[in-house]
């Protein structure tokens, strides 16, 4: 503690020099307001129809492996006068051991953005226009390196994968593409990449050679799950809607600080819309060039290459819904083939007023505080499932630690 203490010491100054900038508002904000404008007026006296879904995750790692539990929850609310009603809700959950034993943080991370994919999938099949909310960032979730991809260029793994499953490449994304489908109309039983290993190899015979192709696999399940999910929601009308409540992109204004601080400086209290920017593909939503990187991000089987780099598209944007709110990182998603510049504009206009009319609780969707609650897991619950699984007493890994 005493190294501490005097590094603390050493770097005070420094620190508090830095520090000071986030408190302090800059002489000129000029080009700040330029970018911004009034919010639309909500459209309608009904709180328009839309989806809400969240999702939560823990693990406990032990002396020779790790348990992880995720679940999600999603609801579909309907217009009722001036209320909303709960048309449809969803709930899934997973429970299992990371195995082989690798990369167990973003794995467990990839679990728990799948399910949630699932889960608000299930709802949106019951929707007929609307929006879809999400609490996070969409940019994070597509744009995230699969565990082991600086070990492995996705090549190798998609053959090592196959080899390893005793399938051809295009019949193993056929197969894994077959049972995402089917997870969302009966209901999760049992991961499809993890069944799919189950039955074709065994879990029981993986090891620690298996991880990047296993995480790989699991990876690809996810790719396909958004895929599933945002082709679904266009079809029937429902725009995918991410707010992420903390950001610190730089992306609107491009200054050193996150745009989040340039805009409370200048907007300290008021509501507030910002400017829009437009990202086609994954290529713009990671902010790489294709020529820097060798092959596709996503594999080229099923087109989900073809997906995630030519029809998806984000708006990108932020907004204060009311007074003393929070300032909100917005990005839409969108059929990029669909939509000219002008659609985009109008639709950006749409997905804010419609957020406008929501019942907001202190600045935010209050439905998205329902569906935190009732996705969140404790440390408790936690507990609950390794009670359950009989590991209540089983040794963690972090037994000579604890007092």
């Amino acid at each position: 503690m005493t190294s501490l203490i005097e590094a603390a010491i050493r770097r005070r100054d420094s620190l508090r020099r830095l520090v000071k900038l986030f408190y302090e508002e800059p002489e000129d904000v000029s080009f700040v307001r330029d970018k911004l404008r009034k919010l639309p007026a909500p459209r309608g006296s009904r709180v328009p129809p839309h989806a809400v879904e969240d999702g939560g995750s823990r693990f406990e790692d032990f002396e020779a492996f790790t348990i992880y539990a995720v679940r999600a929850w999603a609801a579909l609310y309907t217009p009722n006068g001036g209320r909303f009603d709960s048309a449809s809700e969803a709930e899934e959950a997973d429970v299992g051991i990371v195995v082989p034993q690798a990369f167990p943080e973003d794995r467990v991370r990839i679990y728990r953005e799948t399910i949630e994919a699932y889960t608000a999938a299930r709802v949106v099949a019951n929707a007929s226009g609307g929006l879809l909310l999400w609490d996070g960032s969409f940019r994070v979730i597509v744009g995230r390196h699969r565990p082991g991809a600086a070990e492995m260029p996705l090549s190798e793994a998609e053959s090592r994968a196959a080899e390893r499953l005793g399938l051809r490449p295009s019949d193993m994304y056929y197969e894994l593409w077959r049972r995402v489908n089917s997870v969302v109309e009966r209901g999760l039983r049992d991961p499809p990449a993890r069944s799919l290993i189950e039955e074709r190899l065994g879990l029981e015979n993986l090891s620690s050679d298996d991880g990047v192709w296993v995480s790989f696999l699991e990876w690809v399940e996810k790719s396909m799950a958004f895929r599933l999910l945002l082709e679904d929601s266009w079809r029937r009308g429902v725009t995918p809607v991410f707010l992420s409540k903390t950001s610190r992109s730089t992306s609107l204004l491009g200054k050193p600080l996150p745009d989040v601080y340039y805009l409370r400086m200048a907007k300290p209290v008021e509501s507030f819309l910002t400017d829009y920017s437009v990202l086609h593909g994954i290529e713009d939503i990671r902010a790489f060039k294709s020529k820097v990187v060798r092959g596709p991000f996503y594999p080229r089987h099923l087109g989900l290459d073809e997906f995630y780099r030519d029809l998806l598209g984000l708006a990108e944007f932020y907004v204060r819904l009311e007074s003393g709110g929070p300032i909100l990182k917005v990005e839409v998603a969108f059929n990029a083939l669909r939509y000219g510049e002008n659609d985009v504009a109008d639709l950006v206009e749409g997905v804010v007023s419609a957020l406008s009319s929501l019942p907001l609780a202190r600045g935010y969707p209050y439905t998205l505080l329902v569906a935190h609650s009732r996705a969140r897991l404790t440390r408790d619950d936690m507990d609950r499932v390794l009670h359950a699984l009989g590991l209540g007493l089983e040794r963690s890994g972090r037994h000579m630690l604890e007092g």
